[in-house]
């Protein structure tokens, strides 16, 4: 059938064709969003509700990790969901997508009109409430991912101007 036709191939069950079947599909991507992207970007709606959701979906997804019979262990931890059959040998590690959602996140969350990073209330809770549900999501299967998120997260907080002492000068550090 025709679905099975570009897995029967012998060059699909080589590393070398494997990976160059990616790089071929990474190279079109890389291409659209080059020649799609500032286009994309432009639109209002992608820029105000496109990010909530990607954050939903991907809290979701670390979560449909997690749980057996739809996460995949790889070398002894579960962070992994497959994509198609199991023969193809294709899978997706959600928490690849949750440094790019997070990014996403954060820059929609504290470049809102209305919304002032330095506030506590309502820059630096729910900022700091999404980092760290990534962290705790990641960090049960990948400890080095989750630093990431971390540190790239409070950095962006930082950056967009938040509170150096959460606690009004108590020295709670950011």
């Amino acid at each position: 059938s025709l679905d099975h036709s570009i897995f029967d191939r012998t060059i699909w069950r080589t590393t070398f064709g494997r990976q160059g079947v990616f790089l071929a599909i990474g190279l079109v991507a890389m291409l659209l969003c080059a020649r799609l992207g500032s286009v994309f970007l432009s639109h209002s709606f992608v820029r105000t509700r496109i990010p909530p959701l990607l954050f939903a979906a991907t809290g979701f997804l670390l979560i449909a990790a997690l749980v057996p019979g739809l996460g995949e262990a790889h070398r002894g931890s579960q962070r992994w969901l497959s994509l198609g059959p199991v023969w193809a040998g294709l899978g997706f590690q959600p928490s690849e997508l949750a440094k790019v959602a997070l990014v996403a996140f954060l820059a929609w969350l504290l470049g809102c009109r209305g919304k002032n990073p330095r506030s506590l209330r309502s820059g630096f809770i729910p900022a700091a409430a999404s980092i760290g549900l990534f962290v705790l999501l990641v960090g049960t299967a990948d400890f080095g991912t989750a630093a990431l998120i971390a540190c790239v997260g409070f950095s962006m907080l930082f950056f967009a101007g938040g509170r150096k002492s959460g606690g009004g000068g108590k020295g709670v550090g950011v």
